[in-house]
């Protein structure tokens, strides 16, 4: 996480930000983390989540989500705040959504239009989609690993 100061105009370019200058929509959710989620450790910023049901126990409210598996299709991802690095089960978040254009990690080359999925044990980074359900679409080139670029968040079943 980058370094910030009270005279600073924007946000630096760090993993899950939404770019909002270009196209594509700025919705984001504001959502809430599973009381009973798996990611005990709490949710970081670029970490793909998805909707669940939670049956007699749900209510209205912000949506509630879950830390998505490779095999699932995410909702969206956490966005980043400079204050707070976590969230943890229960508590508020915001996620990005369909449409949105979000700061993420390439996970090795790509090109600029490939449809990427998300990697679940490197939060905030992607990878070609391969096999697994689409989180969205490159808009900037890869030429590394670890490369900070756009993404189209468009998620869809393969």
């Amino acid at each position: 996480m980058g370094s910030y100061n009270s005279n600073q105009f924007g946000i630096s370019r760090e993993i899950g930000t939404l770019d909002l200058t270009i196209g594509g929509t700025s919705t984001a959710f504001t959502v809430r983390l599973s009381k009973n989620s798996t990611a005990t450790d709490g949710v970081v910023a670029g970490q793909a989540v998805k909707l669940v049901d939670l049956g007699d126990e749900d209510s209205s409210g912000p949506p509630i989500v879950e830390v998505a598996t490779a095999d699932e299709v995410a909702f969206g991802a956490r966005l980043f705040t400079p204050k707070n690095g976590k969230t943890m089960p229960g508590r508020k978040m915001q996620v990005s959504s369909f449409g949105c254009v979000q700061v993420m990690e390439a996970g090795g080359p790509l090109d600029r239009g490939a449809d990427v999925r998300f990697v679940p044990a490197n939060p905030g980074r992607i990878a070609a989609q391969g096999t697994k359900p689409k989180f969205g679409t490159l808009l900037d080139k890869a030429k590394a690993e670890g490369d900070l670029v756009r993404v189209h968040v468009l998620p869809e079943k393969v």
